[in-house]
């Protein structure tokens, strides 16, 4: 048992405690360390650099994106890009999270500058209550690879697989 306790606690990344669930709620933090992984285990969400296995410290670094990826490959293989357009610079990372913002649209934010880098741009006609922070939904990795966005009665107001991105 204290075997297993140790080898959970090293398997946390500090400072945050790295998320391994498959939903990110309203609220919870969600930092560069941090992933989501689907129940059966197959995708992952998180932050991943192109190429991070030659890390070095040149001003051409490709920056960051957030991604799905398959979970047991040990090569993050991405399936699904949020911000091909707007990588993160390595600069930025420590300041960057990934949140369900107060609109209910799951966004990339910088904090330190306080803009999005990305934003899931639900529309209020997808939703049907927008007068209350409360009525904000959750973000879901399912076991298809797609990450939705449910209303608290699980209505799907934003898919993944809907939005599309070209992963050469």
């Amino acid at each position: 048992s204290l075997g297993l306790l140790l080898l959970l606690s090293m398997h946390t990344i500090p400072p945050s405690i790295a998320t391994e669930d498959d939903t990110l709620a309203p609220g919870q933090p969600f930092a560069v360390s941090d992933k989501l992984v689907s129940s059966n285990g197959k995708f992952a969400l998180g932050f991943f650099q192109p190429g991070a296995g030659n890390v070095s410290k040149s001003s051409t670094s490709p920056g960051w994106y957030l991604a799905i990826w398959f979970n047991k490959i040990n090569v993050i293989t991405p399936v699904w890009v949020a911000n091909p357009e707007r990588p993160i610079a390595g600069l930025d990372l420590r300041a960057t999270q990934l949140q369900i913002s107060e609109d209910g649209n799951l966004v990339v934010l910088n904090n330190a500058t306080q803009s999005v880098v990305w934003s899931s741009h639900i529309t209020s006609s997808n939703k049907t209550n927008t007068t209350s922070t409360s009525s904000s939904g959750k973000a879901i990795l399912l076991g298809s690879g797609n990450l939705v966005i449910e209303s608290p009665s699980s209505q799907v107001l934003w898919q993944s697989f809907d939005d599309p991105t070209d992963v050469a």
